[in-house]
């Protein structure tokens, strides 16, 4: 094995660690905010629309919920789509730390784990691909 795929090796592993901890990370802080117990039936208020970087359309929703309290909030969804999780004036389901309502999401599978599976599989893809090159390099050693 060449130097050159061993230093690839060397680069692969810190990258993929670190993108599977960015995806536990998400994980965990989603799995923090269902542990809360704050659970509502939302309404999508507004959906702000964008185009990224390749033309294709986006989408943040924008979603009003009242607590269990009864308090009216809104917040604007941290994770884009390119398509909506629902209709405008249509209901979406909600979750929420009932100690700080603003800490909420959407709770529907692409709201919730699309950034931890993302992040996780790129991150065990670097892993393995750098645990294949130092394998392939100590047999060869």
């Amino acid at each position: 094995m060449s130097n050159q795929k061993l230093k690839v090796a060397c680069l692969f592993l810190p990258i993929g660690v670190i993108f599977s901890g960015v995806g536990g990370s998400f994980y965990y802080d989603d799995m923090e905010l269902v542990a809360k117990g704050g659970q509502a039936t939302g309404t999508i208020v507004a959906l702000g629309r964008y185009r990224d970087d390749e033309g294709t359309v986006m989408y943040k929703p924008e979603v009003e919920f009242r607590d269990k309290g009864g308090a009216l909030h809104q917040f604007t969804s941290n994770t884009s789509a390119s398509s909506s999780a629902g209709e405008l004036g249509g209901p979406v389901e909600v979750i929420y730390d009932p100690d700080s309502p603003a800490d909420a999401q959407i709770d529907s599978f692409m709201y919730r784990y699309f950034l931890p599976l993302i992040f996780g599989l790129l991150g065990i893809i670097f892993i393995l691909t750098s645990g294949a090159l130092f394998i392939g390099h100590w047999r060869q050693t």
